[in-house]
């Protein structure tokens, strides 16, 4: 552990240290950061919280769609992206409820990334199990399900967009 600690030091002071007498360094730029995380079943879950570049419209409901309301989970396990299948206004003017398929809301939950820009609305939903969740006999049927998901401004006539889930290789 010391020669660990000690080659650590030496590597820094020799990354620190002027180039040549009375030169000055130029510290490296701090990195903006990307992404925040999120517990998942083999730790942490990187989230980016930066705009996805390739992104596709999200088609409006169909009038009458309902569906199951779940709640927003920032702490699910087991994460993995889901794709949003319709979106429609709230009542409120600044959040919009998107459909999704997913499981039961006692087994299952799920999470949105919104980024906004004045021309566009991207959320992307992230699904997973909920810590309470965890070790439950779950049964496995389909529930077409809605998330409320605040904005930071109203919708106006902004497209509302989600992250392309089916990218050809």
């Amino acid at each position: 552990m010391r020669v660990i600690t000690a080659a650590v030091a030496l590597l820094l002071a020799l990354c620190t240290a002027p180039t040549a007498v009375g030169e000055e360094t130029t510290p490296a730029p701090t990195p903006v950061p990307q992404e925040t995380v999120a517990p998942g079943r083999d730790g942490i879950v990187p989230v980016p919280t930066t705009a996805p570049e390739e992104t596709v419209p999200v088609p409006e409901a169909p009038e009458g769609l309902t569906g199951e309301p779940f709640v927003d989970n920032s702490s699910l396990l087991d994460l993995r992206p889901m794709p949003i299948e319709f979106w429609t206004r709230s009542d409120r003017d600044d959040a919009i409820t998107v459909f999704f398929t997913g499981g039961v809301p006692q087994c299952h939950g799920v999470h949105a990334a919104v980024y906004e820009t004045p021309e566009a609305v991207t959320v992307d939903l992230l699904g997973g199990t909920p810590p309470e969740a965890v070790g439950m006999a779950c049964i496995e049927i389909a529930v077409v399900g809605t998330l409320e998901v605040p904005l930071q401004a109203p919708l106006g006539d902004r497209a509302v967009l989600t992250t392309r889930l089916d990218k050809p290789h």
